[in-house]
């Protein structure tokens, strides 16, 4: 163990960046992917698919995951109107929102740099393609303010997400979400936004 950069590097304290959340991830999800480049670990976080009973086991994410998570599971979505809610200021908040699922033809991924996603399917269900963010070229430059950049090449990946499921994107995540199964349908979603 002595002189293990790798051993070092897990008992740091964990800072807010998703940088210092290594520590926390290597320890509760052994399944992810790490690769060891010299005295530092360059992680790959695969996007996460889960049901929201599950909550609990990413609480290891960090303070601002257990808030969105314990948001998710306390609160009655029923009756929640379509908006912007703060949970904690701009470094978290939730946009609960409601349409008609879309063909994915015209559809780009997307991906940020500021926030990680939490996406929970209220009612509904739906498609969402996704890829990892490696060289490619947006077909539309990084909006700042925004906070989203766009990418026109087609997912590789598609997962179906149904009611009381989320799925996590991290920065690095490619996702095309609110894609229809079979034909357009209804579906109410809660999206939590996670500072980085």
């Amino acid at each position: 163990m002595n002189g293990d950069p790798t051993h070092e590097l897990i008992k740091q304290p964990e800072p807010a960046s998703i940088d210092a959340m290594v520590p926390a991830l290597f320890l509760s999800f052994p399944q992810f992917g790490f690769a060891y480049l010299g005295a530092r670990i360059k992680f790959i976080i695969l996007m996460i698919i889960d049901l929201l009973q599950n909550a609990a086991v990413y609480y290891p994410l960090g303070p601002q995951f257990k808030k969105a998570f314990e948001y998710l599971t306390q609160t009655d979505f029923t009756k929640v109107e379509k908006g912007k809610y703060e949970l904690d200021g701009t470094n978290l908040f939730a946009i609960v929102n409601e349409y008609d699922t879309v063909d994915p033809t015209k559809e780009q991924m997307e991906s940020h740099k500021k926030y990680i996603d939490i996406q929970y399917i209220v009612s509904g269900a739906e498609k969402i393609g996704h890829d990892l963010l490696q060289q490619q070229i947006p077909s539309k430059a990084y909006d700042a303010e925004a906070d989203y950049m766009l990418f026109a090449g087609k997912p590789p990946f598609f997962s179906t997400l149904q009611q009381n499921m989320f799925a996590i994107f991290f920065p690095h995540d490619l996702h095309m979400p609110n894609i229809m199964i079979d034909k357009p349908g209804p579906v109410k979603k809660v999206v939590i936004k996670v500072g980085v």
